[in-house]
């Protein structure tokens, strides 16, 4: 490693409740990611941003890399996210856990929320029978820290386009 050399990579992982996660760089292999060492506006990585970043040798681990100074560049998935979001296209999630407060989804690997107002037209008690199952939703927001998405939503939408083409028939 060269002093003052960029490197390019992809986020491999990051536990947002931990605060650390990893990066793949073809020169270095895996490289440590704390969220201290996130540049200003870049709060939040998520699995697959590309990034540029300096590095270090880790103080702490023998002949691991640390990341520094990390920059977001793109992820292509975030960004089929936010297309299908303006353009109002349904997108495939899975359930992969379920709190108080909704379910938890993946959208092509990135985390999402579907708060409990956002599952069904009607109201159920418990949503278990949804958890790892794969559904239809439409992408509500997208913001810094959260993506929220609704399966209600896409329910009205195909609800309503059954009734017009029953209408015209």
């Amino acid at each position: 490693m060269t002093k003052d050399k960029i490197y390019k990579g992809n986020v491999i992982f990051f536990l947002k409740e931990k605060g650390f996660g990893a990066i793949e760089c073809e020169e270095l292999g895996s490289v440590y990611l704390h969220y201290s060492k996130l540049s200003e506006g870049y709060k939040f990585p998520r699995t697959g941003d590309e990034v540029f970043f300096d590095a270090s040798l880790s103080e702490r681990k023998k002949n691991v890399y640390e990341a520094l100074n990390v920059h977001f560049i793109f992820n292509k998935n975030l960004d089929l996210i936010i297309k299908a979001q303006e353009n109002k296209l349904p997108l495939k999630a899975t359930v992969v856990n379920i709190n108080q407060g909704g379910l938890l989804l993946k959208i092509f690997n990135i985390d999402a929320f579907m708060p409990k107002s956002e599952v069904d037209t009607y109201e159920f008690n418990s949503h278990k029978f949804l958890l790892n199952k794969v559904i239809d939703v439409l992408v509500l927001e997208v913001q810094e820290r959260s993506i929220i998405a609704s399966r209600k939503a896409y329910i009205e939408i195909v609800d309503r386009d059954s009734f017009k083409s029953e209408e015209s028939i």
